[in-house]
């Protein structure tokens, strides 16, 4: 492992543990911490995993498996799968329970926004969603027929921000 994914590894690791709350919690899967390499994420947060006759059915709390591959983080992203079923009925999530992180992820934004980000997407944050490129058709369908509704978010939470050495750490994406 070289000394530049150690240290990524390390510092990811410290800002999941910052973040945990009562509806954001994780556990090392494979690795030791702070090096872990693949996660199982819980997020207690209120999402969408089906419509029924135009009208969504809810579900609390999902859980993803993240893992980082090993060109992480400078040639490969992090890759999230839903692990809960049925998966989440959203424009950015496959069919498959795997999210589509899009476009606006770079290799310099740390684990902790990567998370929120997904997250936001769970809450059906609309400034996250991108409707121009799907990965569920049907799913953002719905959403742009029912944009703007009352349905969304679906849940309001305030979300974690992820902290290190007592200070938060900002989207460190760069060009966004």
């Amino acid at each position: 492992m070289t000394e530049t994914r150690k240290r990524r590894l390390q510092n990811d690791y410290r800002e999941l543990l910052s973040m945990k709350n009562e509806f954001f919690d994780f556990r090392p899967i494979v690795g030791t911490p702070p090096y872990v390499e693949q996660y199982e994420l819980t997020f207690k947060i209120r999402s969408i995993v089906g419509v029924d006759r135009g009208a969504p059915i809810y579900r609390g709390i999902h859980v993803v498996r993240l893992s980082l591959p090993a060109g992480y983080p400078n040639e490969d992203f992090p890759k999230a799968q839903m692990v809960t079923r049925p998966f989440v009925f959203h424009p950015n999530w496959f069919t498959s329970g795997r999210w589509c992180y899009g476009s606006a992820s770079k290799s310099t934004e740390g684990l902790g926004n990567f998370v929120v980000r997904m997250m936001q997407t769970l809450q059906y944050v609309d400034s996250i969603i991108n409707p121009h490129s799907p990965a569920n058709t049907e799913a953002n369908s719905w959403y742009l027929k029912n944009r703007g509704s009352a349905i969304f978010p679906t849940d309001r939470k305030k979300l974690p921000q992820p902290v290190i050495g007592g200070i938060v750490v900002t989207n460190r994406r760069s060009g966004s």
